[in-house]
């Protein structure tokens, strides 16, 4: 019979349950915040729009929404790797920043 990883786990005292365990304990920390559903419709217009970069003031405007709202949904896809904020406060998608 060859040797597999259930020996092996066998041999230092672990069962698969604990092993598996310990994966899905990591899958779920690891897991991505789930976005709000103005995040991922203001996601789709940067996407729409390459080169797009935005203050605060001009995504509440574009997207219609107050500046308080504008600034929680930019600052949570900065959060989540999507958005850059560039030295004079302009959001753009993370790609763009660095073309420029």
């Amino acid at each position: 019979m060859p040797f597999t990883d259930r020996h092996a786990y066998a041999i230092v005292g672990r069962s698969d349950n604990d092993v598996l365990g310990n994966r899905l304990a990591t899958a779920v920390r690891n897991a991505p915040e789930p976005m709000s559903p103005l995040a991922i419709r203001v996601h789709g217009e940067y996407r729409e729009m390459p080169g797009l970069r935005l203050t605060v003031r001009q995504a509440a405007r574009l997207f219609g929404m107050a500046p308080d709202a504008a600034d929680a949904v930019l600052h949570e896809l900065r959060r989540a790797s999507i958005l850059a904020c560039s030295h004079d406060n302009a959001f753009a998608l993370i790609g763009a920043l660095r073309e420029r």
